[in-house]
């Protein structure tokens, strides 16, 4: 009985490790953005693109003087087209982003638990995760769709 107790506080805790990691994420990249830290390469591309989709315009970059997908292959990036559909802006790119990163914690989360049969070792790992600094530099990096 005190094990399914302990899965269900990690479960619970590690939902909470989650939604502090993306607030703190995307503060930090909407903050960068607001004091123009953020640049063309690769956020201004990936946001001329799907502004681009979103108003029927020809496929094409200005930035890089080409078709989009001539430099990076990422068709299942134009899923976020409807969102600019409500409102044409970058920081819906780095919301996606800071909720996305922090998300994977959750199936390492499970997984450390699946084999470890510990709560509390499977939450350090997914904090370890979550405060990587490969995952931190991502999200100062402004958006990739990889």
């Amino acid at each position: 009985m005190k094990v399914k107790k302990a899965h269900t506080i990690g479960k619970n805790l590690v939902w909470v490790l989650i939604v502090l990691f993306t607030g703190w994420y995307a503060f930090f990249s909407i903050v960068r953005h607001i004091r123009y830290e953020t640049f063309i390469f690769d956020l201004g591309y990936y946001d001329q693109i799907l502004w681009i989709v979103s108003h029927g315009k020809p496929f094409f970059s200005s930035i890089i003087g080409a078709h989009p997908w001539s430099d990076h292959f990422s068709p299942t990036f134009l899923l976020l087209t409807p969102l600019y559909l409500l409102h044409s802006s970058p920081l819906w790119l780095l919301l996606i982003q800071a909720v996305a990163l922090p998300l994977g914690g959750y199936p390492l989360y499970k997984l450390a638990l699946l084999k470890t049969k510990s709560a509390f070792v499977s939450l350090s790992l997914a904090f370890s995760y979550m405060s990587f600094w490969g995952i931190m530099s991502a999200i100062s990096f402004d958006f990739h769709p990889l």
